[in-house]
């Protein structure tokens, strides 16, 4: 665990200063048998200056062992010349195709200039590869009219009882490209 934390704080060190973006991501499960309570808080950085972040409260419901419905609702604030805030209620589904490949569709309700729909279409997975590291991989294609961006990821999860530390690197691909060192800490109760 010591040499993991290393690589992380070197891994940040370096991309605080190059030209990546940083996302620290942490969330709480609070969970019963067949419902979960979620919070998550996400703050992302470019060259050491907040750019955005986002709170999100949402409730999920098991319906089967493999299904999962979702509905949450975002607060979202981007730092520009004004600081932009935007209220994102989001419906999504979690399907467990095998034990380590999901699919999770989301339709979003955007009301920051206009009203619009966006669909968010997120195919992951991850493999454990020792002990309680995992590889994950997934992308994720945003369409509101056409494909809006398209998110790949990759990293390693750290799975431990009830807590979960991952460390990724992902490229956005959008007007322009973008990449990302990310961190997410994810504890369930």
């Amino acid at each position: 665990m010591n040499k993991l934390l290393i690589i992380i704080f070197v891994l940040l060190s370096f991309a605080s200063y190059s030209q990546m973006n940083i996302w620290f991501t942490e969330r709480i499960d609070i969970q019963s048998e067949n419902f979960k309570f979620k919070l998550e808080y996400e703050d992302r950085f470019y060259q050491g200056d907040l750019l955005y972040d986002h709170t999100d409260i949402g409730f999920s419901y098991k319906l089967k062992p493999r299904l999962s419905l979702n509905s949450n609702i975002r607060l979202i604030h981007e730092f520009k010349e004004n600081i932009e805030q935007e209220v994102r209620p989001h419906l999504s589904v979690d399907y467990k195709i095998l034990d380590n490949l999901k699919i999770k569709p989301r339709l979003e309700f955007r009301f920051k200039d206009d009203f619009s729909l966006r669909y968010r279409l997120k195919l992951y997975s991850s493999k454990k590869f020792y002990k309680n590291l995992h590889v994950y991989v997934a992308d994720e294609i945003f369409v509101t009219d056409n494909i809006d961006r398209n998110r790949i990821y990759s990293g390693l999860l750290y799975k431990k009882d009830e807590k979960n530390l991952l460390l990724y690197y992902m490229l956005q691909t959008k007007k322009e490209t973008m990449n990302a060192i990310g961190l997410s800490i994810r504890l369930s109760l």
